[in-house]
């Protein structure tokens, strides 16, 4: 897009803002994804004299309609990829003006395209600067918007937006300079350095979304002299594989903004190391009211320090509102230069102003200043955890737990993370008699994924009989931030159990799940991760973890802004089948199958209704295995298009030779493999090696174990290249070529010679000598039942190692 256009497109737009009679000054809501279009949105809103409010793409329909609803929008700009927040913004009444932008039709809005063609590109006739209204979350939990008067005088100039000043006279930037952004634009920051390249009349590269390898092309393709990151970016660059690292001219590049979150110590290190001395330390807040740079040669000189920030705008003050001097801790205050207030919150505005002085303003943040100026931020009084750069409040996510009737009370506090810097844990205090409801975690995660964005949910969830406190009453939330950092996942044992999965007993007990479930699901850039979360019996599958898995896949094939779906496993094993052990536990199991008709249906639903899903999802899958892959681990890995395995990964099937039952798992292995191998792995329980699953046609890439997720990441970045329509179609094309082949009408022929095959008396004896075995007691299963209903479904994927070889 040439400024040419974006002059032109923006006046249309404000032309036709204009022409809708709305409210004067009023907010307009954007939400779109990084597109050419977003600038247009954002000066054609400003030209028109309103004010522009932006929204995450992460957020849930509810959070984005709390949003507009709040700051009294009156029209909305929406990407077509955003149907669902889309139609639940339309039920908002003062909305008086919705337009879409995308391909897709969205019913309630019109097309901004449609709305723009014909409009003229003369200034508007009222035309004046209007202002942001942007939405910081606070302590209170519901999101805040930051409001500032529309100044009848302002106009497009380095005065009104300083940024750019300050991206002249700190940064060098010059004409014919050009400014790479990797982040989304809903986010302040990335978003006022972009209109700071508008307004100094720069060159802005903007990322659809970030690609690690995609922003170093970017840099050498066109001549990036500028850009601006968060510290989670530079670790993924950081993980690329060498070769690829250093096979972009990244010369032109002479300043790398880092902000939004501390960087790590050894990986800004890293990146000097790689791009040089050009890394530069940011310090703001969405607020405004306050900044600070650090160069490079000052990091090397004040490792830790935010930057010198000016001395005549910045104090640190007690709790009385007296000043501190150097190097005490307290409250920083900076002078506001611009006067703003929380829209609709005079509380909170009144808690940010100095006791005496109201033009001193704070975020919250509690720091120091050393001898020579240079700010050190000591903590922040709200406890807000910053992970990828993302702000999130534990206010909100405890509001959201303590929603939930079955909890007393929630503490959510940080945990450092290696990659994003920090992830969120969450202390509840269930209610009395829900302290040992099995189901209390997984009914707290389905408020959760109702009621908040997913980058908000809890990492990990901590069960206590009661929160922690202070002799004041108050959570001590210093203690429980020191307990998250050394909570650990249960540990895995040496080696799989033999018997497919005896549960081993978590040293902090029922209490730790690590994001509530043995399912984990993160959201990253268009790639959506579910890995298997049972890492202490090396992932074999029990009936909870298969249901929401299904449930998971189900959410992938309706959700638009996935591009790609990674399935992983944590700890030690990609999957080592199913767990025996649900039988002998779960009492209904059983009962369940009292007519063959239900029986059928079960098995089907959650044994292999699951994997067709995944398997006729659209969008391209991808396996991570490392350790274990056994039994239905192998059903898994073969209905995926890439797999991706560590050299030390192991690929079998024990189900045939020890269970005597036909497994599940032939279908999509030997459509994957061919009739030989699986002959050499079913029939002879084979075990292959990395390499022979690679030659076998299982395995896409072996790689060392420690290069797993470089190469993950190499391929992700290339599927997202891809145009997704197209490749939906192509993928469409080579699942139609599967039919011709007849494999749909195989999956139906097999499933029913499974079936028949755990009602063969063999079947029945070796299931109830192995939950004998399990239970250490009697079976579970009257020897009568074993034989007429086949004993129980899960030994489709049956132990996880041979236990006659003695894995």
């Amino acid at each position: 897009m040439t400024y040419r256009e974006l002059a032109d497109d923006s006046a249309r737009l404000a032309n036709v803002l204009q022409g809708a009679n709305l409210p004067e000054g009023s907010p307009i809501a954007i939400l779109l994804g990084n597109c050419p279009e977003y600038f247009v949105a954002y000066w054609g809103i400003l030209r028109a004299g309103h004010r522009v409010t932006t929204l995450s793409t992460q957020l849930t329909p509810d959070e984005a309609a709390y949003i507009v609803g709040d700051c009294r929008a009156s029209g909305v700009i929406v990407g077509t990829d955003f149907e669902g927040t889309a139609a639940r913004l339309a039920e908002i009444d003062h909305l008086k003006l919705r337009l879409a932008v995308g391909t897709g039709l969205v019913d309630g809005y019109r097309n901004m395209r449609e709305a723009l063609a014909g409009v003229s590109t003369e200034r508007p006739d009222r035309e004046r600067l209007g202002n942001e209204l942007l939405y910081s979350s606070g302590t209170t939990g519901a999101p805040k918007g930051i409001w500032r008067p529309i100044d009848p005088n302002a106009a497009i100039d380095e005065r009104t937006f300083s940024l750019a000043s300050v991206y002249e006279t700190e940064f060098g930037f010059e004409d014919g300079d050009v400014y790479l952004s990797p982040a989304p634009l809903y986010h302040a920051s990335p978003l006022r350095f972009c209109v700071a390249t508008h307004v100094l009349g720069g060159t802005v590269v903007v990322q659809e979304k970030f690609d690690a390898e995609g922003a170093l092309k970017a840099i050498e393709q066109h001549q990036v002299t500028h850009s601006q990151w968060v510290p989670t970016m530079f670790v993924r660059m950081l993980q690329l594989p060498s070769e690829v690292r250093h096979a972009y001219d990244l010369s032109s590049l002479r300043v790398a903004v880092h902000s939004a979150a501390p960087c790590p110590d050894a990986t800004k290190r890293a990146m000097v190391s790689w791009w040089g001395p050009i890394l530069w330390d940011f310090y703001g807040a969405s607020e405004a009211i306050g900044r600070a740079f650090l160069d490079p040669q000052e990091w090397s000189e004040r490792p830790g320090s935010v930057g010198r920030p000016d001395p005549e705008l910045v104090r640190i003050c007690d709790e009385s509102g007296a000043a501190l001097e150097a190097g005490r801790v307290g409250t920083i205050y900076f002078k506001c230069v611009r006067p703003f207030e929380y829209f609709g919150d005079p509380e909170k505005t009144a808690r940010s102003r100095h006791p005496e002085d109201p033009e001193w303003v704070t975020v919250g943040d509690v720091g120091r200043l050393d001898s020579d100026g240079y700010l050190y931020l000591a903590d922040r009084q709200s406890f807000v955890i910053i992970s990828g750069g993302v702000n999130i409040y534990p206010q909100e996510v405890e509001n959201a737990l303590v929603g939930h009737r079955k909890v007393a009370d929630a503490v959510v506090v940080g945990r450092p993370d290696p990659e994003f810097g920090e992830s969120v844990v969450a202390f509840v205090e269930p209610e009395p008699e829900f302290y040992a409801d099995p189901e209390l975690i997984e009914d707290i995660q389905g408020r959760l994924r109702r009621t908040l964005a997913r980058f908000k949910h809890p990492k990990w969830i901590e069960v206590v009989p009661e929160v922690p406190r202070t002799p004041g009453g108050k959570p001590d939330v210093a203690a429980l931030r020191e307990l998250a950092s050394r909570l650990s996942a249960a540990p895995a044992s040496e080696a799989p159990d033999v018997d497919g999965g005896a549960a081993a007993t978590s040293p902090v007990g029922r209490s730790a799940r690590w994001d509530s479930g043995p399912i984990l699901v993160d959201d990253r850039d268009g790639v959506r991760t579910i890995t298997f979360n049972r890492p202490e019996v090396h992932n074999a599958q029990n009936l909870e973890m298969l249901r929401e898995f299904d449930a998971a896949i189900d959410e992938v094939a309706a959700d638009r802004s996935v591009r790609v779906l990674v399935i992983a496993g944590a700890g030690r094993s990609f999957c080592s089948g199913h767990d025996l052990r649900m039988m002998g536990e779960d009492k209904t199991y059983f009962s369940n199958f009292s007519k063959v008709e239900t029986r059928k249906e079960q098995e089907k639903r959650w044994f292999v209704d699951p994997v067709a899903k995944l398997r006729h999802l659209p969008i391209p899958t991808v396996c991570r295995i490392q350790g274990h892959c056994l039994a239905a681990g192998l059903m898994f890995a073969a209905a995926t298009d890439f797999v991706v395995a560590g050299e030390s990964a192991i690929f079998g099937s024990p189900i045939l030779m020890h269970m005597g039952v036909n497994e599940a798992e032939v279908p999509n292995f030997a459509s994957k493999v061919g009739e030989s191998w699986a002959k050499r792995v079913f029939w002879l329980d084979e075990r292959l090696s990395a390499e022979q699953a690679r030659q076998a046609g299982l395995v896409t890439w072996v790689v060392p174990d420690d290069d797993l997720d470089s190469k993950l990441a190499w391929l992700i970045e290339r599927l997202l290249r891809a145009p997704r329509q197209a490749l939906e179609l192509s993928k469409e094309s080579l699942q139609y070529l599967a039919d011709l082949r007849g494999e749909a009408q195989f999956h139906t022929f097999h499933f029913m010679s499974h079936q028949i095959s755990h009602a063969t008396h063999e079947a029945g004896e070796i299931l109830n000598e192995r939950l004998a075995r399990l239970a250490k007691s009697e079976s579970v299963i009257p020897d009568h039942e074993s034989r007429s209903s086949g004993g129980g479904s899960s030994t489709s994927s049956g132990p996880s190692v041979n236990c006659d070889k003695g894995e």
